[in-house]
């Protein structure tokens, strides 16, 4: 089977999130499952971006009309014009008689259906944003009145492309449940298009391992340090116990709320024992999560995210926040805990519950390891996608 993904940025852009990473997982596994694959990212064009050259799929990159790679780039929603041209580009070079399916991530797909006037193909969307503008849940998609319409494209107009590839695609398939209905409102998705197959968890954590019982090591949050990861809500906590009843207390990451983060650090009296620590690759992740007391994520988004399946893989005690797709992957107790977003006294409680019961603890890191490496790894992902993929073409043949 010939596969074109599209996703805007890539996983080694200066921007680059879960999104990208998700995408060029499952681009690697589904060629190491013997389909011929093509990823088509974005940058600025002046833009360098060192690209692995090892990737097992073909790689193109199409302009995305910006100075630098950045959430908030202005005329990223001209990206659907660019990246429709190079998908024709390879269609071209295809038989109409092999099956032929492209699946777009993002906003980037907002024009690929265009592309059924000439070839034949299957289309499948799977939008990984984790919000919406409001303006979609006042008023049904087809009915947005003109004014709110045209300021969704002033200021939003990336959420109208995505729309326009849920809307057009063969199928849908966000990473969770949660997704899927969020969409179904949204934009006006019929159930029987909506097909959610979760994300699988980065293949490098597979290679490691809690060890043991951990009475020692630090409690670790890792990710984007910004407001929507939940940082303060996390150093908010760790005041609310006390610096001496603590572990070690790692923060890995980069992003914009750090200076405000150190400046909290040091007005709560946590320096002694809070480190800053930079952006880590999985494999160091890895490492560190080996030997953790725990990890908290305590995101007030998500959709079904990486970190956490990450951290459960190695069997690191996880404690996340009720929202998004996570209670999907978490189940309170068993395979994790759960607290609400923003509540920094629920989640100081819930931090002393694992430090207090390592009972507790070492039930959940056996559950949870036992739960991503039996049915959320990147390979069930492929299978799932599989015969997504063969019923989409199926529609067109």
């Amino acid at each position: 089977m010939r596969i074109i993904f599209t996703i805007d940025y890539s996983p080694w852009s200066a921007y680059g999130g879960g999104a990208q990473r998700s995408n060029h997982n499952l681009a690697v596994t589904m060629a190491k499952r013997g389909h011929d694959v093509h990823v088509i990212n974005t940058k600025p064009p002046h833009e360098y971006v060192n690209t692995p050259e090892d990737l097992p799929y073909t790689h193109h990159w199409e302009a995305l009309p910006a100075f630098v790679s950045k959430r908030d780039a202005f005329f990223r929603v001209m990206t659907p014009m660019f990246v429709c041209k190079k998908a024709q580009q390879i269609m071209a070079s295809y038989s109409d008689s092999e099956p032929l399916i492209v699946h777009s991530n993002g906003e980037e797909g907002g024009r690929i259906h265009k592309l059924h006037s000439q070839y034949r193909f299957g289309f499948i969307s799977t939008p990984r944003h984790p919000h919406y503008p409001d303006t979609f849940f006042r008023y049904p998609f087809a009915q947005i009145p003109i004014i709110p319409k045209l300021g969704l494209w002033l200021h939003h107009g990336k959420y109208l492309m995505q729309a326009s590839a849920a809307r057009h695609a063969d199928f849908v398939s966000p990473p969770s449940h949660w997704a899927a209905d969020t969409l179904a409102e949204a934009f006006d998705i019929p159930e029987d298009k909506l097909y959610p197959v979760p994300n699988g968890v980065p293949a490098e954590f597979l290679n490691y391992h809690r060890n043991g019982q951990v009475s020692d090591g630090p409690i670790v949050f890792f990710g984007r340090l910004s407001k929507t990861k939940g940082v303060d809500t996390l150093v908010k906590a760790l005041a609310q116990i006390g610096a001496g009843n603590l572990p070690e207390v790692f923060i890995i990451g980069r992003g914009e709320l750090k200076p405000e983060l150190q400046t909290m650090v040091k007005k709560y009296g946590l320096n002694s024992i809070v480190q800053f620590k930079p952006w880590m690759s999985h494999e160091e992740l890895g490492e560190v999560l080996s030997s953790a007391r725990m990890a908290v994520l305590p995101s007030r988004e998500e959709n079904f995210s990486l970190a956490i399946l990450g951290a459960m893989c190695v069997g690191t005690p996880t404690i996340s926040t009720k929202v998004g797709g996570t209670p999907e992957i978490i189940q309170h107790r068993k395979t994790g805990l759960l607290v609400d977003a923003g509540n920094h006294h629920d989640l100081a409680e819930k931090i002393n519950l694992l430090l207090d019961d390592r009972d507790l603890c070492d039930n959940i890191s056996r559950a949870a390891s036992s739960h991503v490496r039996g049915k959320l790894t990147w390979d069930d992902t492929a299978e799932r996608f599989e015969e997504l993929y063969q019923q989409a073409w199926e529609l067109h043949s």
